[in-house]
């Protein structure tokens, strides 16, 4: 069974367009177009009542609170990596722990445990 990725798409919005200093590249990195990456990132602006990007006609770049935002937005990200790992490979974990036990209750391997530790 496929677990599908979390994640947070405004974070993962607003992360590209921090690292490409850019609304035009985090779209196309994003697949998506520079109209939606601009609302959603408006969006987040609203939400939490803070510019957080400097706007000029070649570049942007983060505002003091745009950098203790992205601050924050990398912990979030990077639990959600965490939670992906973990949950991903959760069943792969799960059988190792079945095999493991199963292992355990084998008299050989009782055996050699005992031998072993001697």
């Amino acid at each position: 069974m496929s677990i599908p990725m979390l994640e947070d798409y405004t974070l993962k919005v607003f992360e590209a367009v921090a690292r490409n200093r850019s609304f035009t590249a985090a779209a196309r990195e994003l697949d998506v177009t520079q109209p939606a990456v601009s609302q959603k990132i408006a969006e987040l602006e609203k939400s939490v009542g803070q510019e957080l990007f400097v706007r000029s006609r070649t570049s942007v770049s983060l505002t003091p609170q745009g950098e203790v935002f992205m601050y924050y937005a990398k912990r979030i990200m990077k639990g959600y990596e965490d939670l992906n790992t973990v949950f991903g490979n959760y069943q792969a974990f799960v059988s190792i722990l079945d095999q493991c036990r199963d292992l355990a209750e084998n008299p050989l391997y009782q055996s050699l445990k005992d031998t072993i530790l001697k």
